[in-house]
């Protein structure tokens, strides 16, 4: 039973000066972040290494695997919003792009506005190496209006976590080799509540780590699809290509207040009728009482 004590004493001493160390490092972590938080107060950024945000774009920056450091642990994400004339055929590519670069789709979810055009919102997850070919290819097919890519590095997060699995898992392989030495219910009950925690620990700091690991591998990108008549004219397009796209662009408008004002007399017609009806009634009253005064 001493030798077990001591054993115990022995490991929980091991314990106290690897929390010492975790400790020290913790502290240095949190300076970092206390400059890192200085530093996000500054800029309005928050571990972000790359942002990007563009207007009317006519074709996203490739992205490739020389623009995440050796070693680093980046999540990369983006945004678009697309305009196109034939939404089925886009929304067609689309799918077969992201088959093409095995990816696959998150989340879709269609609507149809009052003036029946469609809009989609898409999130799709395309391997992080493919990021910049995806958006190129989105770039082809549609008319992007806005454009955003992000990158976070998350490294430090990562590495500490990584960390503390270490520290666990040699935890539980001395506690393991203490049990089986154990000669007492009260000792292994002791133990065995601490391997209880460990392991409980451990599934936790696994399921952030597997998490980062997907994020890492897939970038998300969240595109809004707008299905149009008329797409919206850059600055970098060619003068005729403008005085086209503003000539059909007013064609299209004229159409639509006549269209509009059709709908409403249509609509409205019984309303109209009442209400016709209605003044050719009191109208011709007037007339009958004026014409009896005349008599008179």
């Amino acid at each position: 039973m001493k030798k077990i004590l001591l054993v115990l004493t022995a490991v929980i001493l091991s314990i106290s000066v690897l929390a010492s160390c975790s400790a020290d490092t913790s502290g240095n972590l949190s300076k970092d972040n206390a400059v890192t938080e200085d530093y996000n107060a500054t800029t309005g950024m928050d571990g972000v290494i790359f942002d990007k945000d563009e207007s009317a774009v006519e074709s996203p920056t490739t992205t490739t695997e020389t623009d995440v450091t050796d070693g680093r642990k980046i999540i990369k994400n983006a945004q678009m919003t697309v305009e196109t004339k034939t939404f089925d055929n886009f929304l067609a590519t689309l799918e077969a792009d992201i088959a093409k670069l095995k990816g696959y789709i998150e989340q879709k979810e269609i609507s149809t506005a009052g003036n029946d055009y469609r809009s989609a919102e898409i999130v799709v997850r395309i391997p992080a190496e493919k990021l910049g070919e995806f958006m190129s290819k989105v770039s082809e097919n549609g008319n992007v209006t806005y454009q955003n890519e992000s990158a976070v590095d998350v490294t430090s997060s990562y590495n500490d976590i990584e960390r503390h699995i270490k520290s666990l898992e040699t935890e539980q392989e001395r506690l393991i080799e203490i049990m089986k030495k154990a000669d007492t219910l009260a000792d292994i009950l002791a133990i065995e509540e601490r391997l209880t925690q460990i392991r409980y620990e451990l599934d936790g700091y696994e399921q952030r780590l597997s998490s980062y690991d997907e994020q890492i591998a897939y970038s998300t990108v969240t595109l809004s699809v707008d299905e149009v008549e008329v797409v919206t004219v850059g600055e970098d397009d060619g003068f005729f290509t403008q005085v086209k796209e503003g000539f059909m662009g007013s064609v299209k408008a004229i159409a639509w207040i006549f269209r509009t004002l059709a709908l409403v007399i249509l609509s409205g017609s019984p309303f109209f009728i009442l209400i016709g009806g209605s003044v050719a009634a009191i109208i011709g009253i007037i007339k009958l009482a004026q014409k009896k005064r005349k008599n008179k």
